[in-house]
This record gives C-alpha cells, structure tokens and sequence, in this order.
C-alpha cells in the first residue's frame, strides 16, 4: 500500500516546471481514398488558420468552403491524443473482483478530448430502488482500490475539460447507472428533494415537475403566497440552482461548484442541504450546510463541493426545490457599457426576476459592434398565464449542431447565426411564458452533435468583479483579434458573492463572463490557446477577479495560487482527509504531485 507521510512535504512547493502539454498527437490524418486527397490538400492550402483556431475571414468564399471541407470531413478519421497510460497493478489479478468491476484496459475521455487516459478497472455502481446495494458497490471497489494500491478516479457525464475525471492506471468509478430520485408528500411540502449523484438534472425536473397545474389552480396559489413568496397551494416544483442545462449529473455539479441563471442564489452550493459522502478508508460521513462550524461534516460540505472529487465519492444529495412558477422572457439590446448600469437599476433592485443572462455579439464582420453590442434576456414571475406547461424537449438538435459548426470555419456563417439567434431564438421586445422549469431546459443538446474532427470547442469561464467589468471585455476584445481566437458564444451571468466553497470563485459579486471556443487539435493549436489563455487569465487577475478551475490546465501553477489564494488550505485538507491521495485525477497531479511520500512505517 502507499506509505502515508506524517506531513506530505514538498506536496505545497510549486512545480518548478509549468503546465505540461500532455499526451502526444497524431502526426497526421490517415487517407481515406485516393479520390479525396486533391480535395483536402486544396483545402488546407487555404490556409493555416484551418489547423488552428481561426475561421477563413473571406466572407462568401468561406462559406462554401466550410460547406464543402465539412462534408468531406465527415469522412476522415478523428485527430486525437494518445492517451496515458501506467504500469497494471500485480494485485488486480489476485482473487476475484467486485461484481460491478471490469479489469479492462480502457481510456476515459472527456467532452473536449485533450484530456484521455487509460484506466486499469472500470466499476459501475448500481442505482435504481435499492440505494444501499450501489453505496455497497462503491465500497467494494474502494477496497479494492487499497488492496491495488490504485488511485481512485470518479466521473458520470464526463463535461469537466481538465482531466477532472481520470488518472492513468486508475480504478475508475463510472457513476452513470448510480441514479435515483425520491420526492415523497412530505419532501414535496418541504421543497426538498434526494437524490444518487449519478442522477441528471434532466432527471430531478421530471420528478420535481410532477404534473403541474391547471391554470386556474395557479392562479389560487399566486393569491395565497405567503410572506416568503411560496405557494401555500398544492404545487409543481422546480430545481433551485443547477447549470444553465439540464446534461449534467448532479454529483459532478457538486464537484466543480457549479452556477447557474439565477441571480440571486449564486453557486450551487447555496442550495445544498446535506451531501453523504464515502472516504477513502470507507467510511461515509454526512456533511450538511448547518453543522457546526469546525466539525467534520462542515469542513467537508466546504471542500468536496468544488473539490472536483478529490475527497470521495458523493453518495447522495438533498437539495433545495422551489415553486415551479410562470416566467416572462423578456430580451433587450444594449451596449456592453450600458449593461452595469441597467443590471443594477432594473434587475438586481427587482425580486420577481428569477433568471438572468446576457449575449455579447460575436460577429467579427461587425468592426464596431464585435464584443459590444449584446442583449439581456430576463425571466420574471408573472400572475398571467394561460396553461402550465409540461417539460419541452428540445427540437432538431442535429440541425442546429451543423449550423453551429459552419460558423467555426466561416465569419459569415458566424453573422448569419447572431441575426438567427436575434430574430428567432433570443427575440427584443417578444414575451415569452413558460414555466421555470422550462426556462432552465434551454437548448444546448446540438452543441452534442458535433461532427467535427480536427478542432473542438471548449469552453473557460472567468468571474469578474462588477467594477472590472468593462475593462475585461475591453481586454478580451484586444486579445481575441491579437490571437485569433475564434470565439463561438459570449455569455453573460450575474453570480451573487459566496465564500463558503473553500476554492470559491465568487468571494465577491461577479459577472461570470463564459466563452464558447474552438480551437484546433494540432499540437501546435494547442500550444497557441495555452498561450492566449493565460494571457486571459492575466487579465481577468489584473481586475481581481478569478478564472474558472472546471476547465483546461492551461493556467500556470502561480496563476492558480493567485486566483485562488486559500488553495494551501486545501491541499493541507487533502493531505488530512486522503494521506495516501487515494482520490487522483490529471487535474490533480498536474499541479500539486511531487516526488512519491517518503516511506513511513505502516502495518
């Protein structure tokens, strides 16, 4: 077994290299018949800027490149990294292995695949009715982790882009079956509701929607509110706080600290009641929002939630639910200097606005309005409806997918998708009503059915204080044209200050400022955002804010410290809670893992 250090010295010392590259990349792309290969050497003449991270800035032309370069690539292999590996353990083939593990060399890759790694055992729990049998899974193949020696990866949706989920030679923990939802009369009177962290959010709102209302017993409840503004009327309910979609699991929501829409319940965390979590030893503490401050439990709720599942394994969740109201969409257009401003005149001083995010314009075509001109759309409880809505799915997701492709390799296609989006999607001076949870159900599923194979996108999210804001947009237009960064999606959302995290992003009030990129897969491409992206985070630094760990490990290991200036504490926390780092993932070693602990005496 690993030798546990009476202290892990050296484990605070700063990595004297910076952040590696990772894993090697192909050197080029297979050919898959004769007759295509004048095609695609004409194609990448065009132009560099294709293998990295630009679109063809020639209007028209580039259009109908992308259209031809996007139907032959659906023909060539996929680009991508060889992934890391590691020595198998003698150990695992001694006995037999629990009867939810595979002994399986495979690789574990997440959504923006520069991040795989070859595991050594996949195990599953299970979920369904019967809660204890998969808490009992989880802790048979933690014990087999320590007979192994075997550190411990966990994932479930697989969205984290900095190799959160897997560590090469790992026993990893495939939480995607270990989901279940329970909302008895008694939760539902409470507004509560529990659930496994393999679950979906998609999954919690269809329990926590039930069957709605009929319109005129909503009308009853919005007369019988009482002083907090719930419903004292039978009710359909909502979740409080989750993403902007709907994809992700709950535990790893938990894990990367998630936000969401809502402008004034911040970070998920604020609406966590109580989390059961498994240690490395086995043991499974509950760690709840209101236990005393300095025990187990508090120190925990603090630490494994934004602790990117370096200290156990979620087990199950109570949430806080909300009344499942009626909203009215509203958009507005402005300039991103007039969006301070009007964010606190018209919506932080206005209770009955539940959502808020706002757009900024994309559109390099646009020389005077690219990173200026924007909208706010804004979702605010109304007493007038006409129906209660059941659950929207979403609509042509691969239709949409391949429009959204185009605009990476072509400026107009770009414009063309801002007007779309203007005239049918985020409409000024429109109303729209649906129900809130509805409103926490937008579309994202297209961005899933991406073809592409030789660029990808990724996304960065970085929390600026109110005060800086202007100059970071200032600053990301300046380093967006400099380097070329082919910028998909600008969003904006208001996240109200909590510091209970102990890696918080938002110490103070921000703007989280998220952005949809695409870049290349070439080694070179990658380099190039490595480069471009700590320069972001220069920026977002130089106004004291704070970027986003949930994302790639392309910051230094000092631009980490400065973000996130109580990140000693947490190690220190690790170093309690986990002395063998049982619980390891690629984020995780490649910032803070040193030389293997010095040998101590152990039984």
């Amino acid at each position: 077994m690993r030798n546990a250090p009476a202290k892990w010295e050296g484990f605070l010392e700063k990595r004297a290299a910076g952040p590696v590259s990772g894993a090697s990349w192909s050197a080029s792309l297979k050919t898959t018949t004769m007759s295509l290969q004048p095609l695609t050497q004409s194609i990448d003449s065009a132009g560099n800027a294709m293998s990295l991270t630009r679109g063809q800035n020639v209007g028209a032309a580039s259009l109908v490149i992308g259209l031809v370069w996007w139907g032959v690539w659906m023909l060539m292999p996929a680009l991508g990294p060889e992934p890391l590996t590691a020595e198998p353990s003698q150990a695992l083939s001694e006995g037999a292995l629990p009867e939810t593990c595979v002994l399986q060399a495979r690789v574990i890759q997440d959504v923006s695949l520069i991040n795989p790694a070859e595991v050594s055992v996949v195990c599953r729990p299970r979920g369904g009715e019967d809660w204890a049998q998969g808490e009992a899974d989880i802790a048979a193949a933690l014990a087999l982790a320590h007979k192994a020696d075997l550190s411990v990866s966990i994932s479930a949706q697989r969205h984290s882009q900095g190799g959160h989920i897997s560590a090469p030679g790992s026993l990893h923990l495939d939480m995607t079956e270990y989901r279940g939802v329970r909302l008895s009369d008694a939760d539902r009177a409470a507004r509560r509701v529990h659930v496994l962290s393999g679950t979906t959010w998609a999954e919690v709102q269809e329990v926590a929607n039930g069957r709605g209302l009929h319109p005129e017993a909503y009308r009853q409840a919005m007369a019988t509110r009482g002083p907090e503004g719930r419903f004292k009327a039978p009710h359909s309910l909502a979740v409080a706080v989750q993403q902007s979609s709907n994809v992700f699991s709950v535990g790893g929501s938990l894990s990367v600290n998630c936000h969401g829409r809502d402008k004034d319940l911040g970070p998920i965390i604020t609406s966590v009641q109580s989390f059961r979590i498994m240690l490395a030893d086995g043991r499974v503490v509950r760690a709840s929002r209101d236990d005393a401050l300095g025990s187990e439990g508090a120190q925990l709720y603090g630490l494994a939630i934004g602790g990117f599942g370096l200290f156990g394994v979620i087990l199950d969740v109570t949430l806080d639910l909300r009344d499942n109201v009626v909203v009215e969409k509203r958009v507005e257009r402005l300039s991103y200097r007039d969006y301070l401003p009007t964010l606190k005149r018209s919506v932080l001083s206005d209770p009955d606005i539940m959502l808020h995010y706002g757009r900024l314009n994309i559109d390099e075509l646009d020389k005077e309005g690219y990173l200026r001109d924007m909208y706010i759309a804004n979702f605010k409880t109304t007493e007038q409806i006409d129906r209660i809505e059941g659950l929207v799915d979403e609509k042509n997701p691969r239709l949409t997918g391949a429009l959204m492709e185009l605009g990476e390799w072509s400026d107009l296609a770009k414009r063309l998708r801002w007007q779309a989006i203007l005239r049918h999607v985020d409409v000024p001076g429109k109303v729209e009503r649906m129900t809130l949870n509805n409103a926490m159900r937008p579309q994202v599923a297209f961005l899933f059915e991406r073809r592409g194979k030789r660029t990808i996108n990724i996304l960065q999210e970085y929390f600026v204080p109110l005060e800086g804001y202007v100059e970071f947009i200032d600053g990301l237009r300046a380093v967006a044209l400099e380097d070329g960064i082919n910028l998909q999606n600008v969003t904006l959302r208001f996240v109200a200050h909590n510091d209970r995290a102990m890696l918080s992003y938002a110490p103070t009030d921000s703007i989280a400022v998220v952005l949809y990129i695409n870049i290349g897969l070439k080694d070179d491409a990658l380099s190039h955002a490595e480069r471009w992206t700590q320069r972001l985070v220069d920026l977002c630094l130089s106004v004291k804010g704070r970027y986003y760990l949930a994302y790639q490990r392309w910051p230094s290991r000092a631009q980490l410290e400065r973000s996130y200036p109580r990140i000693e504490s947490f190690l220190e926390a690790k170093a309690a809670f986990d002395p063998y780092a049982r619980f390891s993932n690629q984020f995780f070693t490649h910032y803070f893992e040193t030389e293997e602990p010095k040998a101590a005496d152990t039984e």
